[in-house]
């Protein structure tokens, strides 16, 4: 649990809860509080390492970044094709997984598959 305070607002945080109080001058609206749900990301299969590929997203155990698997699946390969031929060290699990992420995080992964494809000549 954390709490802090800064004289106008303040805010708690248990385990699953947050709660902001906001103190304004206003008589009618001192201490109105506020609920809200704080969703934490947690994947199975999915590891953030610093010195490990930049400290990207990777398949957890591996050096595969999700968007490596991303971008092949982007290109025509299938979940299958992936744990046969391309990375044939991962499962499926993990594979879907990477799309997960994928799911929560476009705009990160669809970035680093643009630099990925880009040509460094161009």
């Amino acid at each position: 649990m954390e709490c802090w305070s800064s004289g106008v607002l303040e805010c708690w945080a248990g385990q699953k809860d947050l709660w902001l109080t906001v103190g304004l001058p206003f008589p009618r609206m001192r201490g109105i509080r506020i609920r809200m749900a704080t969703t934490i990301e947690t994947y199975r299969y999915i590891a953030q390492k610093p010195g490990v590929r930049g400290g990207l997203a990777i398949v957890e155990g591996t050096r595969i970044g999700v968007h490596d698997v991303i971008g092949l699946l982007q290109n025509g390969e299938t979940v299958d094709s992936i744990v046969t031929h391309c990375f044939p060290d991962l499962t499926r699990a993990q594979v879907y997984e990477c799309l997960a992420y994928y799911e929560d995080h476009r705009d990160e992964i669809n970035l680093l598959i643009a630099e990925q494809m880009t040509d460094p000549n161009a």
